[in-house]
């Protein structure tokens, strides 16, 4: 269910000309990062607390915040001012505002 989504949403984000490293940069950054420091950081908490569910506060809060992320900023996919500025920052203005084309076979 996490997946699929999450790799539509990110092709979607990243411009064709920088999108191989963009989404290997923001998935592998998120999943290894936020991911992989997760049981330390919920062990962590439960122990230096004492409570048992003081562990899922670090979850809660990342699923939250990535939540509010993703519906403030990236609400509408390319049509937004922080992809914008990516194509603007790669030189090309033209392509903002239009859609990609259709692949040729």
């Amino acid at each position: 269910m996490v997946y699929a989504p999450t790799a539509a949403y990110l092709t979607e984000l990243f411009p064709p000309r920088v999108r191989y490293t963009g989404l290997s940069v923001s998935y592998h950054r998120g999943t290894g990062v936020i991911g992989g420091f997760m049981p330390l950081i919920a062990l962590s908490l439960t122990a230096s607390t004492g409570n048992q569910l003081a562990g899922v506060a670090y979850p809660v809060a990342v699923a939250a915040v990535s939540t509010v992320v993703s519906l403030v900023l990236l609400r509408r996919g390319r049509d937004n001012r922080v992809v914008r500025a990516v194509w603007n920052q790669l030189g090309r203005p033209d392509r903002a505002d239009s859609p990609e084309p259709a692949p040729t076979r």
